[in-house]
């Protein structure tokens, strides 16, 4: 008889560095998304606006799927009133897959707040598309197009949110 080898041969050995593959992969995966989380609990806590955007970009480095952190830096652009930057953020926030009817709302602002009507508008016809009863959403449009002098078209779009939610829209508008 021959005595049963050991070593580096073998499926026990194939599998073996399989799963020890695998771990390691998860490790690196789960520590680096856990540093992109230290980032961001960092900039957070910073009041430095120019600080806190360096750490959540640093988040979004190490983790390219965290969303939150261009909403995160957005949030600190709209303070420091770079409008065009923010609204970039957004929707890179938006791309990644935080489009929602806030989200929509805040890059139509930005757009607005940059001069750049167009973008706006396109921004706000994007949100309804995909939030159509959205009651917060028609009437935020509807002021935009009455402040753009587009009166018939404000009124539709007051009338459409009315029939959504007319106490809704009341509470809105007045807003």
């Amino acid at each position: 008889k021959r005595p049963k080898r050991t070593g580096t041969s073998g499926p026990s050995y194939a599998s073996s560095v399989v799963v020890g593959l695998v771990i390691f992969a998860l490790l690196a995966t789960f520590s680096l998304k856990g540093l992109a989380e230290y980032h961001v609990q960092q900039g957070t806590k910073n009041s430095d606006d120019e600080s806190a955007i360096a750490q959540f970009k640093n988040a979004a480095t190490l983790d390219p799927d965290y969303a939150a952190t261009s909403l995160l830096i957005a949030d600190r652009m709209f303070k420091n009133k770079d409008h065009e930057a923010a609204a970039n953020e957004l929707r890179r926030a938006i791309d990644g897959g935080l489009g929602v009817i806030g989200t929509y709302s805040a890059l139509a602002e930005c757009e607005e707040n940059a001069g750049n009507v167009q973008s706006a508008d396109k921004a706000y016809k994007s949100g309804l598309d995909i939030f159509p009863r959205s009651a917060f959403l028609r009437v935020r449009y509807a002021k935009f197009l009455s402040d753009t002098n587009k009166i018939t078209a404000s009124e539709e779009q007051m009338s459409i949110a009315k029939s959504i939610d007319s106490r809704q829209a009341a509470g809105w508008f007045y807003l």
